[in-house]
């Protein structure tokens, strides 16, 4: 595979799920091409500054990950052909090749990177904070992604997750009792994790709803990114809302979601009435959910992703087994997703 391409690529395909995500409306509380919710310092083309600005990262992150990928495949099929600290999978002394790489030495570069491409965000933007949160998501996808694509690997959305949630392993509980981030100050009030647990869990909250919605639908327009951000108000402990509002808000954000999507969305006369009302109570109270939105990105991109290497990683992993062994990802939905419609367990 070219690296420059398949680099070039995925920070297109960050680049598109960042603008398909301010673009889908209607969002209660969020920007969309309708509005600006409840911000008052951002509007559409800030995100679109933003997105723009970010692209040339999510491809260097990605290019990072490919020549990693690349020069280490075994290092790179960790976890999916087992470990030495996984005494069901395949230890280290079983490989043909001891891998010379590291995970720490990864994320290392992983941040340098990410780190400059966040005061570009912000030169964009004058300042303000349009995708902090969906850089570090997306950015450890990218880079996963290429990671896989350049050991030879199929960039499926588990395995994208998994490897992910391998390099970012240990991030929350390192950084959150010490950082001065609004997601660490609601992990230490509420307990919550933020984008670093959703990371560190292989994204736990897609699997409830968002995901399968993205994955079922033909185009990624309004309906479908609407249901998925939806899905994900209602079961994530969005820091974005805690910030601005608190416990309070998280669970009238998230029981209003749940009656949206029991009502059918977007779907119904029912549905589009209980969205409007939830849209100009998030304004009231100002309630924005920031971090479902870049899950909502997450799953955009994961699905894009699939799509476009459906059929890549044709080069066999140098071990002694099949390096595919995977695991899936579990979780138990409070609710499922037919036809539209969201029905409590």
């Amino acid at each position: 595979m070219n690296q420059p391409r398949i680099a070039e690529e995925i920070g297109n395909l960050a680049f598109r799920a960042l603008l398909r995500e301010v673009a889908a409306a209607p969002k209660p509380g969020l920007v969309d091409r309708w509005g600006s919710g409840s911000h008052d310092d951002m509007d559409f083309m800030t995100f679109a500054d933003s997105a723009l600005v970010l692209e040339p990262t999510f491809a260097a992150l990605a290019a990072e990950g490919f020549r990693w990928g690349s020069a280490d495949p075994t290092w790179a099929a960790i976890g999916f052909c087992g470990t030495s600290d996984n005494p069901s999978g395949t230890p280290y002394e079983s490989l043909v090749d001891i891998p010379i790489h590291s995970d720490t030495a990864f994320l290392l570069a992983l941040r340098d990177i990410g780190q400059k491409g966040e005061a570009r965000m912000f030169e964009a933007t004058g300042g303000v904070n349009t995708h902090k949160g969906a850089l570090f998501i997306l950015g450890f996808l990218a880079a996963s992604a290429g990671v896989l694509l350049g050991a030879g690997l199929r960039p499926e959305i588990d395995g994208i997750r998994r490897f992910a949630a391998r390099i970012a392993g240990g991030l929350a509980d390192r950084e959150l009792p010490v950082a001065s981030t609004h997601g660490a100050q609601a992990f230490r009030t509420y307990g919550t994790r933020g984008v670093r647990g959703e990371v560190e869990g292989g994204l736990p909250s897609l699997d409830y709803g968002a995901l399968s919605i993205l994955r079922s639908s033909p185009r990624l327009d309004d309906t479908p990114c609407v249901h998925a951000l939806l899905s994900l108000i209602a079961v994530t402990d969005d820091t974005t809302i805690l910030h601005r509002g608190g416990q309070d808000a998280l669970t009238f954000a998230q029981k209003s979601a749940m009656e949206v999507l029991n009502l059918g969305g977007l779907s119904s006369r029912e549905g589009r009435f209980r969205l409007n009302q939830m849209a100009r109570d998030f304004v009231q109270r100002r309630i924005s959910p920031g971090g479902s939105a870049d899950l909502l990105s997450a799953g955009i991109f994961l699905v894009e992703v699939e799509n476009q290497y459906s059929l890549a990683g044709s080069r066999p992993v140098r071990t002694r087994r099949a390096p595919w062994a995977r695991a899936a990802i579990s979780f138990s939905p409070p609710y499922t997703v037919s036809g539209g419609r969201a029905f409590p367990r």
